[in-house]
């Protein structure tokens, strides 16, 4: 086996690391977050958000935050800084979490903006490493 054969893998395997944003981030910049909180069916904080109705919040440090969760039986959407919420968050770029006891969901972005609409399905950190495993693999052929 040749050094090639184990090299080629783990460099796209680096690269795909790197490229998928897992490198540390300590959010320790301004950001700019819009913030508004309301129901999910029927308010100005609805998906899909009208940005125009909506403030706009700067944030000395932390990430932006989609939380969409049930307050009784309505659905609640509020959308802000992490820096606005009570409790420890392990801020991650592109990552939506669901809350312990399935009451609702938080989304976290790390870029000016970005709490304005749902998270998209494939993040790209995921796509990158697709991309590298079939890469590799067609490499390996």
């Amino acid at each position: 086996m040749s050094k090639d054969f184990i090299m080629v893998p783990l460099l796209l395997v680096f690269i795909a690391v790197l490229g998928s944003g897992l490198a540390q981030n300590d959010f320790s910049d301004p950001i700019m977050c819009y913030k508004c909180d309301g129901e999910a069916m029927n308010s100005s904080c609805a998906d899909p958000v009208e940005v125009d109705t909506i403030d706009q919040k700067k944030c000395n440090r932390g990430i932006c935050l989609k939380w969409t969760k049930y307050v009784g039986t309505v659905l609640q959407i509020y959308r802000s800084c992490s820096s606005d919420l009570n409790f420890q968050l392990t801020m991650i770029d592109g990552v939506c979490r669901t809350e312990r006891n399935g009451n609702g969901w938080l989304c976290m972005c790390g870029k000016h903006l970005c709490n304005r609409s749902p998270p998209r399905p494939v993040q790209k950190g995921i796509m990158t490493s697709f991309v590298a495993v079939l890469v590799s693999l067609v490499v390996l052929a």
